[in-house]
């Protein structure tokens, strides 16, 4: 046969006759109707009789034999068709075990056995056929309200103050080693603004000197305004606000490393500031001028580096020509660009109360759920535990 694609099924029935002679007789079945293609011509046949009949049809050795290896192949073809179709009824047989549950299950659920319609291509997720809400949207929900509490917004609100304190200021040499010859500094002059008619007197306080060792550097320093019983303040922003500052430096020796200039620390009173860390530098020939901000921070959670509650002094520099240059005179000035404190505040992005509301709104817009209706799924509790089953609460809502 040369259509090997056929699929076939065969029955042998033995009959014996009068005379005693047994014949075997083969059907084949077939899925569709064969065609003159599906049959290949076979070789004549030879049958024997008794003596007084007997019909034979000649053929050479030769033709027996390719007669026999034909027979040979159209046996081994035929037994390779009956192993696929055995396989394919195995198979069969297998999906039919896997898929009558599932039939099962989704007649129960048309018929009104189930609990939740909904969720019929579903059914590994028993908590969407009990309740219609998916596994991942809970893990989504939790997801958000972690990320909200993790990553809060900000919140702005701006405070006047009038007077202001000034900051505590700290000024110190840039070189800071021990034993250096060149790392100190002298106050020479400390002069103010007068605001009304923008005269300038000298400062009626005193700098402190201190010495501030920190990361293994020695800095020499002055501190003003520190003395947390005795704060100056300030009643008016630039330069009619202002204090300035001349400091003399000794000179520095011709190096790659070496700098020569201050840096300017603005803190809290009465504390020490981490001049290692600092970033506001004074250098010589100009007047350099700091604008300040005060801001107040608070955050739902410390750091290392950060604690609850912060405040620091946002500075910004701007740089004015001196009409006097000395190579050993380095000037600095500050004063509050404004009077009103900057609070900062964390906000958690969404707290349980929020998500709770939020999820209560979406009920009532998209399934219509309300109090009345929320009160009466209450009352079924009881008949769902003993029922074990969502299905009164899901027909009251729906």
């Amino acid at each position: 046969m040369k259509n090997n694609n056929l699929n076939t099924s065969v029955t042998s029935t033995t009959t014996t006759n009068q005379d005693g002679y047994k014949a075997q007789t083969s059907h084949v079945a077939s899925s569709r109707l064969p065609t003159l293609d599906d049959f290949e011509p076979q070789p004549p046949i030879q049958v024997e009789m008794d003596n007084n009949c007997c019909i034979d049809y000649p053929e050479s050795q030769q033709q027996q034999n390719n007669n026999l290896m034909k027979n040979t192949n159209n046996n081994q073809s035929f037994n390779k068709e009956i192993q696929h179709q055995q396989h394919h009824s195995t198979t069969l047989d297998t999906l039919s075990k896997v898929l009558t549950p599932r039939v099962k299950n989704i007649h129960k659920y048309e018929d009104g056995d189930g609990d939740d319609l909904e969720s019929q291509n579903d059914h590994a997720d028993c908590l969407q056929i009990r309740t219609g809400v998916r596994i991942s949207e809970i893990i989504t929900s939790i997801g958000w309200l972690i990320y909200a509490q993790t990553n809060p917004s900000t919140s702005i609100s701006y405070i006047e103050q009038v007077p202001l304190n000034y900051p505590a200021v700290t000024i110190c040499n840039w070189n800071a080693e021990y034993y250096c010859d060149y790392c100190n500094l002298t106050l020479k002059t400390c002069t103010m603004v007068n605001d009304t008619d923008g005269t300038i007197y000298e400062c009626p306080f005193k700098l402190s000197e201190t010495v501030i060792e920190q990361n293994g550097q020695v800095f020499q320093c002055y501190v003003f305004n520190n003395d947390t019983s005795k704060p100056l303040a300030v009643k008016t922003t630039g330069y009619g606000g202002s204090i300035s500052m001349y400091f003399t430096l000794p000179p520095v020796k011709s190096d790659r490393d070496s700098r020569f200039g201050l840096q300017a620390s603005f803190h809290e009173i009465g504390s020490i500031p981490l001049v290692f860390a600092e970033t506001n530098f004074a250098i010589p020939y100009v007047d350099n001028f700091f604008t300040l901000t005060k801001i107040e921070t608070n955050r739902l959670k410390s750091t290392e580096e950060y604690p609850l509650h912060s405040i620091h002094w946002d500075s910004r520099i701007s740089n004015v020509q001196l009409t006097f240059k000395e190579d050993s005179i380095v000037v600095v000035s500050f004063a509050y660009s404004t009077l009103n404190i900057h609070q900062v505040s964390e906000i958690a992005g969404k707290t349980m109360l929020q998500l709770l509301g939020d999820l209560a709104g979406m009920l009532g817009v998209l399934l219509g759920i309300d109090i009345l209706k929320a009160l009466r799924g209450l009352l079924e509790i009881p008949q769902v535990i003993q029922q074990k089953s969502f299905r009164p609460i899901y027909e009251l809502f729906n």
